[in-house]
This record gives structure tokens, sequence and C-alpha cells, in this order.
């Protein structure tokens, strides 16, 4: 709208500088028209009270357009003004955003420092509680050991007391017997004195020491029945327990 003012102000100006040219050529070369008789010598009244209107006219074209130009011009300075304001009242409600953001820019560090630092206890207690678990590992695996070495010390001592106890399943009737035989109480018998000794020995030591061995053999079978059956059961347990 400005720029239709400004251009219609231009053409204003000129076409005021053409008809005052025009007035000015016909005062100017009047006389020569009525010389030649191109007009009466009452005609150029008519002429200047016409261009003194179209001046008039132009005059007040002119005046409203300058009246236009200032509206405009004030519409335009209010414009800026409201824009002014406008981009003012932005900057302070984007200086406002941007606090609010680098408070809780400041909130979200303050949280991450405090999460890693919770993450890096927490990383520290699990090292302690790995390191804990691979000493109490080593301790179990030491202890693991040692009782393998009290299995086979138990075991070897097993072996031994079975064959302690073998030796004196062998020994233990033969001399009970002899000793048995060689008291007063045999030797003043007449029946048992007429007897031979060794072939009675030998009568009562066979038989025991036979009952011995049936004895040490029927133990023995036994305690694997019940040693099987115990782990048998143990493992019952252990299998139960894992499918928990």
């Amino acid at each position: 709208m400005a720029a239709h003012l400004h251009r219609y102000g231009s053409e204003i100006k000129y076409i005021a500088d053409t008809i005052e040219d025009i007035e000015w050529y016909n005062k100017e070369f009047h006389t020569d028209f009525v010389k030649v008789g191109i007009r009466s010598p009452q005609t150029l009244g008519s002429f200047m009270k016409s261009f003194g209107e179209i001046t008039a006219q132009m005059t007040a074209i002119s005046c409203f357009r300058d009246e236009m130009q200032q509206k405009i011009d004030n519409v335009l300075a209010l414009l800026v003004d409201n824009m002014q304001a406008m981009n003012d009242r932005l900057l302070v409600q984007n200086s406002k955003a941007m606090q609010e953001i680098l408070a809780a820019s400041k909130e979200e560090a303050k949280q991450s420092r405090e999460l890693a630092a919770q993450t890096q206890e927490l990383t520290k207690e699990m090292n302690n509680i790995l390191k804990a678990n691979q000493d109490e590992t080593a301790v179990l695996r030491r202890l693991a050991h040692q009782t393998h070495r009290l299995t086979e010390e138990m075991r070897k001592d097993s072996v031994s007391m079975k064959t302690v106890a073998l030796l004196t399943a062998f020994f233990l009737p033969g001399t009970s017997f002899a000793a048995i035989l060689e008291m007063p109480f045999f030797s003043q018998n007449q029946w048992l004195g007429s007897i031979g000794r060794v072939w009675l020995w030998v009568a009562l030591t066979v038989p025991a020491t036979s009952m011995c061995f049936w004895f040490y053999i029927s133990w023995g079978r036994h305690e694997s029945r019940r040693s099987k059956e115990l782990r048998d059961a143990d493992a019952e347990m252990i299998n139960v327990g894992a499918a928990r």
C-alpha cells in the first residue's frame, strides 16, 4: 500500500507539472492563437478557470494522498512497535524457557552424577561380593581337597580296621579255645584228658572261625547295602532340589 501511494504521489506531481505547463503554454501563446483565428479572446478565461478547477482537484487529491501516507506511516510504526513488543515478549519467554531448560539440565546432570555414584558403589559392592565368592570358592576347594584326603585316610583306616578284624576273626577263636583248654579244669577231668586236645581244639576252632567269617561277611554285605541305600537317597534328594 505504501508503494502504491508513493507511485500515486509521483503520478500526481507529474500531472500537476503537466497542467502547469499547459496553463503556461495557453497563456504564452493565446495572443498568437487569437491572431491566427484558432480561438477567440474570451476562450482564455474559460481555459484558466478549468485549469484552476483541475489544479484544485489535484491539490485535494495530493492532500488526501498525503493523509493516507501519514496514516499508513502511523500504522506501519504501530506495526513495528507491536512487532518489537512481540519480539521482546518472545525474547523474555525464550529466556525464561532457556532458564527452565538449564535448571532441568542441571537437575538431570545432578541425578546422573548421583546415579553414576550409586552405580560405582554398586559395582564396588559387586566386586567385593565376587571377591568374597572367589575366596569362599577357594576355601571350599581347599576344604573339598582336605575332605577328599580325609576320606582317603578314613578309607585306609577302614581297610586297616577290616584287616585287623579279619585277623582277629581268624586268630581269636583258636587262641580263645587254646587258652580255655589249658585251664586246670580240663587237665584234671579224666574224660577230657583222655581225648586229644589238638583234635578237640580243631573241632571247636574250625566251626567257630567259620561262624566268625560268616558273620563278618554278612555284616560287610549289610553295611554295603546300607551305604548304597544312603547314597541313592542322597542322590534322589539332590535331584529333587535341582528340579525345584
